[in-house]
């Protein structure tokens, strides 16, 4: 019986997609920087994207 693969987290999947954003290229290098820290910290804790049941 095969055992199933474990789940493999890959960081950096919303950096990566915000940087093909033609918008990317408008913003000041420290706005940059701060937004990829808060998209490395939503990838890095998926409960601050889920919605909550109060929320509409």
């Amino acid at each position: 019986m095969k055992r199933p693969a474990p789940l493999r987290r890959r960081f950096g999947v919303h950096a990566r997609a915000l940087m093909t954003d033609a918008r990317w290229c408008l913003l000041p290098l420290a706005s940059r920087a701060l937004w990829l820290q808060l998209t490395d910290l939503a990838d890095a804790m998926p409960e601050l994207r889920a919605r909550h049941a109060g929320m509409l």
